[in-house]
């Protein structure tokens, strides 16, 4: 899938689970990363492999349950959509 539409999809699924755009925005900067002037903080896209997409997913899933009531659902939905 290109980014355009992932990230479309990730949007769309953090406004129907109704999370805050505020928080919703911190979901889609672990996953997209965030540029800061010439400085990238990458995301789960800038992971050079599965093993390290992974191990990077693994690092923040407490988080990303913790982060939001739907956090758990959100993480269920990324789940199935990466695994696609």
């Amino acid at each position: 899938m290109c980014d355009l539409h992932m990230k479309d999809n990730i949007s769309s699924k953090l406004t129907e689970l109704g999370i805050p755009n505020a928080i919703a925005q911190k979901y889609k900067r672990d996953i997209f990363g965030m540029n800061m002037g010439a400085t990238r903080q990458p995301g789960l896209i800038d992971a050079q492999s599965a093993s390290e997409f992974n191990e990077k997913l693994d690092a923040i899933e407490e988080e990303w349950k913790a982060r939001h009531p739907q956090g758990q659902r959100f993480l269920e939905y990324f789940f199935k959509a990466q695994s696609k």
